[in-house]
């Protein structure tokens, strides 16, 4: 597909580097000259410097050829008047970034009047990714899929605990649970494992299953299961605006700080609920005199990285809580996973996911369509969802006859509602929505997971 990407911030950058090796033509927007040199020459797509809202630089651009346009620069209302541009110059598919949270309730709104085919927000999946890991605090990381209704679950093996040694096979006498291994990391090596695989102690591990046969799994196994009611959060910023609505409604109770008095008055009035300190987060003596002790759960969500990590490794080793670290520099998500913090989230990456699923199925228009993709194991594995097309080459055959190229997994399938973990004797079945994980990227239809396509 031709894409036009405006705005070469951490978001764009991400994106087109995404996109780019997705094997898409990128064409590339901003207003500084350096980035645009700086997209070019890493990513070998084409760029010119201008403003994405002025017609001048759309018809430059040729938006009228292009497949999609995406806005993702620092202001909502550029990629909002951008995209409204792009559309009216002949771009049919238009997608903006809106972050600021003012525009929250007129979201559906704006993509209606503006005929957008989406509206990003980062910090509302990163606040949802963050709730969905809190509900589960043994987890490092959850990837929902069928609507929720499936999860693929990560998380860290404990030397010395029940699994440390423990062979996949082993798995289902072991530990009573209806769950499938599907992914294991091991320093920097990665593995889609089968029954004779071994678990060591520092592992990582990805298991797909439903919500509670994970916790069944999570109980047997020795990880983190208690609840979580307490949360001391650092950062009153856009992130923190979407998280503490969705940790409320959740019944958790938040205690925010921030150093910025102006900041703490606005989330005093929007959540009174909440307990909101004007204080500095770096003085551990404040953090301790404030109950970190006592916290379930810990998020460090400042506007700086490197504090945000620091932070969550002094949570880490003064109290037994569950860490979150939100991170924008994407090469800082695996330089300190060595460190044991929890659990990293990164809003670029997140919305990167997002619009890449969308790419996929709109590429791929006809057939299986992907529905949701996830990167996993440091984007060296995807999980894919599928819904079945018509004559799929996948379908009326068991699992074990079907010739499945090595490094994938049939993880997940959901029929009418019911979602099950497919064994050998299975069947794919036109409807079905399936979970592949694969560490084969760039699938774009169910039938990719074949070592030679039938027609």
């Amino acid at each position: 597909m031709q894409i036009i990407i405006a705005g070469l911030g951490k978001a764009g950058m991400c994106l087109v580097g995404a996109l780019a090796q997705e094997g898409h033509d990128i064409t590339v927007v901003d207003t500084k000259p350096d980035q645009v040199q700086r997209a070019t020459a890493q990513y070998d797509v084409m760029g010119i410097s201008g403003n994405c809202a002025d017609p001048d630089t759309l018809t430059e651009l040729e938006v009228d050829q292009a497949d999609m346009f995406i806005a993702v620069t620092t202001n909502d209302e550029v990629n909002l008047l951008s995209c409204l541009l792009a559309k009216r110059a002949g771009c049919s598919k238009t997608i903006a970034r809106v972050r600021n949270p003012e525009h929250s309730s007129s979201m559906d709104y704006l993509q209606n009047a503006l005929g957008l085919e989406m509206i990003i927000n980062p910090e509302l999946l990163a606040a949802e990714e963050i709730e969905r890991v809190l509900s589960l605090p043994g987890a490092i990381d959850v990837d929902a899929f069928s609507a929720g209704r499936g999860e693929i679950l990560k998380f860290r093996i404990i030397p010395g605990s029940v699994l440390d040694g423990m062979q996949v096979k082993q798995i289902s006498r072991s530990v009573h649970a209806d769950i499938m291994v599907c992914i294991a990391e091991r320093g920097s090596q990665t593995f889609i494992p089968d029954g004779e695989f071994r678990f060591k102690g520092g592992d990582f591990v990805y298991i797909a299953g439903t919500r509670s046969e994970a916790e069944r799994f999570f109980a047997s196994a020795g990880l983190r299961l208690n609840t979580v009611k307490n949360v001391m959060a650092i950062g009153a910023g856009k992130l923190s605006y979407y998280l503490i609505e969705l940790l409320q409604k959740a019944g958790m109770q938040v205690t925010l700080i921030d150093q910025n008095m102006e900041a703490c008055e606005k989330m005093t009035l929007m959540y009174p609920g909440a307990i909101v300190l004007q204080g500095d987060a770096t003085n551990q003596q404040f953090l301790l005199d404030e109950g970190l002790e006592e916290m379930d759960a810990f998020i460090s969500m400042t506007g700086v990285d490197e504090e945000n990590i620091f932070l969550s490794l002094y949570a880490k080793r003064k109290a037994d809580l569950k860490t979150v670290t939100k991170v924008t520099h994407i090469e800082l998500d695996e330089m300190f996973t060595d460190f044991e913090l929890d659990t990293l989230i990164n809003p670029k990456t997140l919305s990167a996911e997002y619009i890449i699923r969308h790419v996929r199925a709109l590429a791929n228009s006809r057939g299986s369509q992907v529905k949701t993709v996830h990167k996993l194991a440091h984007d060296r594995v995807e999980a894919l969802e599928f819904e079945i097309g018509p004559n799929s080459p996948v379908t009326g055959i068991k699992l074990m006859d079907l010739p499945i190229k090595s490094g994938v997994l049939v993880a997940l399938i959901e029929r009418d509602g019911r979602l099950f973990l497919p064994r050998g004797i299975d069947i794919m079945r036109e409807g079905d929505s399936v979970v592949i994980v694969t560490d084969r990227p760039g699938f774009t239809d169910v039938s990719d997971i074949l070592e030679t396509r039938r027609r």
